[in-house]
């Protein structure tokens, strides 16, 4: 291996002047946010943004795609990072709680028949009027419509993302201690 310094730009060296037009016409093309390309040039934030995005956007897909969680769904209907980080910095008291009501496995009468095949009601012991799940109780059942609109500020159905965590973890605890007192 030999190194030799070549004068540029005095159309000497064919292949230098060939290299100087082709890194030229290469400088005017507009760059690639991806595909094939040195790597060591595209800034590690870059890579690791992109390889993030394309994990939450996998997740998102392969989330909406389940046929399981269907309560869930009604509280988390996309992958919310805030939402995700605020339930994780819950007491684990309060987590049980949350991930309780948002599961829909927490005894309440739908839950209960399920687990008694069929020996209990899965009625809702409020109203009367639908199942008892985790969803009726908390924006559908007609009993409650007094005690949603202290809780929210809103009278009737409620959007189910658009409700703050720690506003709807207190909701679930009075409804906690209002379910095991019937």
């Amino acid at each position: 291996l030999k190194f030799v310094w070549v004068k540029a730009h005095c159309s000497v060296n064919t292949h230098n002047d060939m290299a100087d037009r082709l890194a030229k016409e290469g400088a005017r093309q507009p760059r690639l946010e991806a595909g094939p390309g040195p790597f060591h040039t595209v800034p590690h934030s870059f890579i690791r943004k992109t390889v993030f995005q394309w994990g939450l956007d996998k997740w998102q897909h392969n989330w909406s795609k389940q046929q399981p969680a269907r309560q869930t769904k009604l509280l988390c209907p996309g992958i919310n990072m805030k939402k995700g980080k605020q339930v994780a910095s819950l007491d684990r008291e309060d987590v049980g709680i949350y991930i309780r009501w948002a599961t829909g496995h927490n005894f309440l009468g739908y839950h209960n028949s399920l687990v008694s095949k069929g020996l209990r009601s899965p009625m809702c012991r409020l109203c009367r009027k639908a199942p008892e799940t985790s969803s009726h109780l908390l924006f559908e059942c007609t009993t409650l419509e007094e005690l949603r609109t202290r809780y929210f500020g809103r009278h009737g159905h409620l959007h189910p993302p658009a409700i703050k965590v720690h506003t709807l973890l207190q909701f679930m605890r009075v409804l906690s201690d209002t379910m095991e007192h019937l």
